[in-house]
């Protein structure tokens, strides 16, 4: 599948980029195109063969009162490092909070990840899943240095985009 393809080999270059003491946090939710694809498993699986480790696995979950086959309830919140320690704690299970879209992540999921990267001193966001830019927004607010997001779809990235720009 083009798409796993794709996913692992963009893993893999934001693992890569991991300082010694850096992190990378991926929220992911799996998608569903011929069965589903588990996300977690292929960031897990590519981390392992870079020798890094998995400092900590949450869970966000979407409030919703009906259930949709082909849109998943929640997401996976990874925290990789090489060296790096675990210092704060993110619940282990909490509401993904409001969306901008469907398929988006969440503000509170995105909300405790930046604030754990802020107790690091860790001023630099990049968003390789960009989508409408939630992560981005939320770091600007933050006050973060540098901030740059990349999306596959150059539809969500213009939508990022204008959505970016009220800011």
């Amino acid at each position: 599948n083009k798409y796993i393809i794709f996913f692992r080999s963009a893993v893999v270059k934001c693992l890569n980029l991991i300082t010694d003491t850096g992190y990378c946090i991926f929220i992911l939710t799996d998608r569903k195109c011929a069965g589903t694809i588990p996300k977690d498993y292929y960031c897990i699986d590519e981390a392992y063969k870079l020798g890094l480790s998995l400092v900590s696995h949450k869970i966000s979950y979407v409030k919703t009162e009906t259930n949709n086959l082909y849109r998943p309830l929640f997401s996976h919140i990874l925290v990789f490092t090489r060296k790096g320690e675990m210092r704060c704690c993110i619940p282990d299970v909490f509401s993904c909070g409001d969306k901008t879209y469907s398929n988006g992540t969440g503000e509170e999921a995105v909300r405790h990840c930046i604030q754990h990267l802020k107790k690091y001193s860790i001023n630099d966001i990049c968003d390789p899943f960009l989508g409408e830019g939630m992560v981005l927004k939320i770091a600007k607010e933050e006050n973060f240095i540098r901030c740059v997001g990349v999306d596959i779809d150059n539809k969500q990235v213009k939508i990022a985009r204008k959505y970016l720009s009220n800011i």
